[in-house]
């Protein structure tokens, strides 16, 4: 998806949700044992808020643990709370984890309260018939987020449901609150709904530069910032430049259009992201190497600190990491929550550039705020082999974190598929878990 949405989605991401209180804590941190013990002992943190009103359910689906999913639900978490945002649990794992979702929508979970939202969710032509029958200005109804039936038909490609919604007048450049209107939420590969919203008078934008961008149109572009140079630096609600719109396009042409026009190519959005971000998400190689070649800063942090390698060593592309290191892109960069490229790699289990990021000194012992390694990491996330890399790059098998885990306690916990085998390793190599280690407190951070 080259449009708007996916960049919002992809800048919330890499902030990711902040937790705050203690039952919030272990969930982030997966500590299965920690959450049983805090449950037992207190039952209603289960639907307990933090300051963005997340719930330990949203937190815990977010983060895709499973078993911790399963545990909040045996203690009848909300299924269907909202956060601050309006969303509820199954709105971070509605396309991207259909088997959380699933369990989630066997527990009662529903996407909107609004049922017009969850029909079209559901793609149920026939209840959102019904619906509009019943009460036609539902068209127009709008979620806390502000977005529209159009925009949630629109986001899910379903043709039949936008042209019903057409049908009883459904306002087709309605904006959310940020400022989206339907046509950003589209992929870009379905041309039919394309012309469909166009035929409608639907456009990606009220700004006619990022409408054209949108469009791939070189020519309109070109007389736009003719007449107004200055439109080169506009922005969108969300903070996007059209720089940041054309490298998310992948369309060179407009790239090198906008910086002849000096377009800042090292403007971040409102969530941090710079063109660069943008180029390495995409995992867009020839892109990055002539944003480089244009003086990009590749250290360059986001509003989360994270930078261009942490994206490239989560994404697991060796040609982007090189390029990065190749241009002194900082190997131990730490984001604000202390995590480094390193230990993104291990998260994701991308061995190889955990092998690449070793060989050019990444400290393999390094640790986050709250006194993780990248070994804790690979053993929390089931990955066998990033966890045999790493301790034969010498990682502390019993580092300790903040609770005084060891690797080997997550790997316990962790109901990843080769977690046994990795518990296997960890004992072969003199791996012991906290309890084991004695009362010695938690190692401190570096």
């Amino acid at each position: 998806m080259k449009n708007w949405l996916k960049i919002l989605v992809l800048l919330l991401m890499a902030c990711g949700p902040m937790q705050a209180g203690e039952i919030h804590d272990a969930v982030k941190s997966g500590d299965l044992e920690k959450l049983k013990q805090l449950l037992a002992a207190k039952p209603e943190l289960v639907n307990e808020r933090d300051k963005y009103e997340s719930t330990p359910l949203h937190c815990a689906v977010f983060q895709r643990k499973k078993a911790i999913v399963e545990l909040l639900l045996a203690y009848k978490a909300n299924v269907n709370a909202k956060d601050g945002g309006g969303f509820t649990p199954i709105a971070f794992v509605r396309l991207f984890n259909p088997e959380l979702a699933a369990l989630l929508r066997s527990h009662g979970a529903t996407y909107s309260d609004q049922p017009i939202f969850d029909a079209i969710e559901d793609n149920d032509v026939a209840k959102v018939k019904q619906l509009l029958e019943e009460k036609p200005e539902l068209v127009n109804e709008r979620d806390k987020g502000g977005r529209t039936p159009l925009h949630y038909a629109v986001f899910r490609g379903g043709k039949a449901i936008v042209e019903l919604l057409f049908a009883y007048k459904a306002n087709v450049n309605a904006k959310d609150n940020d400022g989206l209107m339907p046509m950003a939420s589209m992929r870009r590969d379905n041309p039919e709904l394309t012309a469909l919203l166009r035929s409608h008078g639907g456009t990606y934008s009220d700004q006619p530069i990022f409408d054209a961008i949108e469009d791939r149109d070189v020519a309109k572009v070109r007389e736009l910032l003719a007449r107004d140079p200055t439109l080169v630096n506009a922005r969108e609600k969300i903070g996007i430049t059209p720089l940041i719109a054309a490298v998310f396009s992948g369309h060179m042409e407009l790239v090198r259009l906008l910086l002849s026009y000096k377009a800042d190519i090292n403007a971040k959005g409102d969530r941090g992201g710079t063109p660069l971000a943008m180029a390495i998400m995409q995992k867009n190689l020839p892109m990055a190497e002539f944003l480089i070649a244009c003086n990009a800063n590749v250290n360059n942090r986001e509003k989360s600190g994270h930078t261009p390698l942490h994206w490239a060593a989560g994404g697991g592309s060796l040609p982007l990491i090189q390029l990065l290191l190749a241009n002194k892109a900082d190997v131990n960069a730490r984001c604000d929550r202390g995590s480094t490229p390193l230990m993104c790699a291990a998260q994701f289990d991308k061995k190889e550039a955990v092998e690449k990021l070793l060989a050019n000194k990444a400290d393999v012992n390094a640790k986050t705020n709250r006194g993780k390694t990248a070994l804790h990491f690979a053993a929390d996330c089931g990955s066998k082999s990033v966890v045999e890399t790493l301790l034969a790059n010498h990682a502390d098998m019993n580092s300790r974190d903040e609770r005084g885990r060891t690797p080997l306690d997550l790997a316990k916990e962790s109901d990843r598929e080769e977690a046994d085998k990795i518990v296997d390793i960890l004992r072969t190599h003199g791996g012991k878990s906290g309890k084991e280690l004695g009362d010695a407190g938690a190692a401190k951070t570096k």
